[in-house]
């Protein structure tokens, strides 16, 4: 089995997508979000191309709360997918009309 921490992101998204199209700089508007999540946001800045299919991230200026979670993540569905900002490494999935339940899954770095 593959140990997920042993993964480049960056090196993933570049064998996947090829080299960056757009100079490398911080994504506006992600002062005081998780580390890794800020860190998602500056390299998704330096492709021209959307990183994902279905879902969509919000714009880091964009991310608003909704039952205590900040969502940064949606799909066409009613998904959401938030962070609890007192604990920000725990990830919340939910539903526009439903509760949040924490995954296993966090954002590391």
């Amino acid at each position: 089995m593959i140990d997920l921490a042993s993964i480049s992101l960056p090196r993933f998204i570049a064998d996947w997508y090829g080299q960056p199209d757009l100079p490398a700089e911080e994504a506006a508007g992600c002062t005081g979000l998780p580390e890794s999540l800020h860190a998602w946001y500056d390299l998704a800045a330096q492709y021209s191309t959307p990183l994902l299919g279905v879902k969509r991230f919000a714009l880091p200026g964009n991310i608003g709360m909704r039952n205590g979670k900040a969502v940064f993540l949606s799909d066409p569905g009613n998904a959401i997918w938030g962070y609890d900002p007192d604990f920000p490494m725990d990830v919340y999935e939910g539903s526009l009309y439903g509760e949040w339940v924490k995954r296993s899954s966090n954002l590391h770095g």
